[in-house]
């Protein structure tokens, strides 16, 4: 056996998991790319670590449930971990010191089960334990990767910053305005096609499975876990109360105006504008690590609060939001036609019948950007800072930053950002039997050996 050989088989590789299709992907993604590692999986889903433990036969360790310890050590908290924990703090809705004592404690628990000079894996980084998993690795100068799902078919992700706004993909687009002025439209041309070829990918024999983790996990999460969000009582009484009061909290807590003091101003103009509103999950990570808005109704509000009665709004849900919120939604949107009729929900669209795509970060507003629709941000996302997207600042209204979007904007320099991300994607696949699933073998092999490559294994 060679010298390298036996310095592969010593070097360890650490992975936090919290849902099995990320369990699922990983398995098959060392396999692969890391055969003659030891592999260490950490979870806090019981139901998971009891199907790597005992089906999978894999090394895994059980992330503490509760946290009782209290923290000694060094507090100091950078802004992004204090964004992360905000999340768990608003969702969860548990007092922020809570949080902050939950991480550090976590991040303590993982330096003490892990070796140094190692590799770690987790998905996103964007939560709690993701990233207290990743600050861990950090500390003990472990190599790290993050993943994430880029939305374009049989591509993944994996960033060694993180994902969204903190993945290292920006720096790299920015590279890529400076050394490659001589970089080609046709890479648009070439990320179309990509977006056309997606399609809905059925998990296949995964299905049952996660139906079935994902049940006992919500239990889990019933008995052990704290906070309102998973307190039984809570979501009972939750779930029978009438829309109306439901409305009446969100007012209460900022997130909606009250619908009968709404004052959509006259426009000064008389022509219209069309502006399209992808809602995003209401409590995802996205939304409140990556905007200033406390949830979906909080951004709903405020684009209320920048429109005239020319200005038509109209509002997409999300297709994995969960049914409550979009009732709950429906609900207030409809309140909010009666009075103004140009605000509305919409379930189908075409981007060519719209002056603009309003959205806080999503991908969406990359699929509109490609059809050559505006786009105004209203969060940071990889593609926020960039002059090819408008980001919302100090505007009077949409209207306002409308008629001035092309003082401000440079269509060409997308072609950077389709060059880039494309350059930057894996081609494997996240949502199949197989990671190779749907991929020519040239380019699955080549990916396999470019992440070996940047792991230097």
């Amino acid at each position: 056996m060679s010298e390298n050989s036996e310095l592969a088989e010593k070097t360890n590789v650490y992975c936090y998991v919290k849902h099995y299709t990320h369990s699922h992907f990983f398995d098959q993604l060392f396999t692969q790319a890391l055969p003659n590692h030891s592999t260490t999986y950490f979870t806090d889903n019981l139901s998971l670590f009891i199907f790597i433990r005992y089906f999978k036969k894999r090394n895994v360790k059980l992330i503490p449930f509760i946290v009782y310890a209290k923290f000694s050590g060094n507090t100091n908290l950078s802004q992004k971990t204090i964004s992360i924990l905000r999340w768990e703090s608003t969702y969860m809705k548990k007092p922020f010191s809570v949080v902050e004592n939950k991480f550090l404690v976590l991040k303590e628990w993982f330096v003490n089960r892990m070796n140094n000079d190692s590799i770690c894996f987790c998905w996103s980084g964007n939560n709690t334990e993701s990233h207290a998993f990743g600050q861990a690795s950090k500390e003990l100068n472990n190599k790290i990767r993050f993943g994430e799902i880029t939305n374009y078919p049989h591509t993944v992700y994996l960033d060694k910053n993180g994902t969204n706004y903190y993945s290292g993909l920006v720096n790299e687009i920015h590279k890529s305005i400076k050394l490659n002025d001589n970089t080609s439209a046709s890479w648009i041309s070439e990320l179309k096609k990509l977006k056309q070829s997606q399609k809905h990918i059925p998990q296949a024999s995964l299905k049952n499975k996660i139906k079935l983790f994902i049940t006992l996990y919500g239990i889990q999460q019933y008995i052990f876990g704290s906070g309102k969000r998973f307190n039984m009582m809570h979501m009972l009484l939750n779930k029978y109360k009438p829309y109306s009061s439901k409305l009446k909290e969100l007012i209460d807590n900022g997130e909606f105006v009250d619908i009968n003091e709404l004052k959509i101003p006259t426009s000064k103009v008389h022509h219209s504008i069309k502006v399209l509103v992808p809602l995003q999950v209401n409590h995802d990570t996205q939304l409140h690590v990556f905007s200033h808005f406390k949830s979906s109704f909080d951004y709903i509000q405020y684009l209320l609060s920048i429109i005239d009665d020319h200005t038509e709004l109209h509002i997409k849900l999300h297709p994995a939001e969960n049914k409550e919120i979009n009732k709950l939604t429906e609900y207030i949107i409809d309140r909010v036609n009666r009075k103004y009729n140009n605000v509305k929900l919409i379930k189908t669209f075409s981007f060519a019948n719209y002056d603009c795509v309003a959205t806080m970060n999503s991908t969406f507003g990359i699929d509109a950007l490609l059809a050559d629709c505006k786009v105004i941000t209203f969060g940071q996302s990889l593609y926020s800072d960039f002059d090819f997207v408008l980001l919302y600042k100090n505007y009077t209204s949409i209207r306002d930053a409308l008629a001035q979007y092309e003082n401000h904007i440079n269509p060409d320099s997308f072609k950077y950002f389709a060059y880039t991300i494309q350059s930057e994607f894996y081609n494997f696949n996240y949502f199949g039997d197989s990671i190779s699933k749907g991929i020519s073998a040239e380019l699955f092999n080549s990916s396999i050996r470019r992440l070996q490559k940047e792991l230097q294994v």
